[in-house]
Order: C-alpha cells, then structure tokens, then sequence
C-alpha cells in the first residue's frame, strides 16, 4: 500500500469504507466507535448497497489501520474503498 492508501485524508470528501455487517444495531456500535477516534468529523452509513458503506470524514489524517483496530476490537471488519 501506498502512504496515499494507508491514511484518510482531511477534506469534505473523506473516505469510504466497506463492511458486510447487516444488522442496524451492530452498524451503530461500529458508528460510534469511529466517531470516538480524535480527528473524525463525521461517520455516515449507507446500507442501500452491498457492502455496506461508512463515509467518513476527518479534520486531521488519521491512520486507515487506526479505524480497522476500532472496529476489530468489536468483532467486525472494515475495509477501505480504494480511491484510486
């Protein structure tokens, strides 16, 4: 991976990331999760695809491998959508 790849960058634009969770419940908690990490400004789900899709947007770069540690220590898996 690139340094590009391996960081969500500052901006409106953000970064989206992929997870097969179905359940609403168990999406909130990964929602909230990543909400916690300094630097994430806003965390949006979008469960009209599949995968489902997590929007998110940083003020600061934070650490791709960060958000997956977050949502690993829940049970579940999170994989950035490449950007390239």
């Amino acid at each position: 991976m690139s340094f590009i790849e391996d960081i969500v960058i500052p901006g409106e634009k953000g970064r989206i990331f992929l997870t097969s969770v179905d359940k609403t419940e168990d999406l909130m908690s990964i929602k909230s999760a990543i909400e916690k990490i300094e630097g994430i400004t806003e965390v949006s789900v979008n469960i009209a695809v599949f995968p489902t899709e997590f929007h998110i947007v940083v003020d600061v770069v934070v650490d791709v491998n960060e958000i997956g540690e977050v949502v690993n220590e829940l049970g579940f898996h999170l994989l950035p959508k490449s950007n390239l």
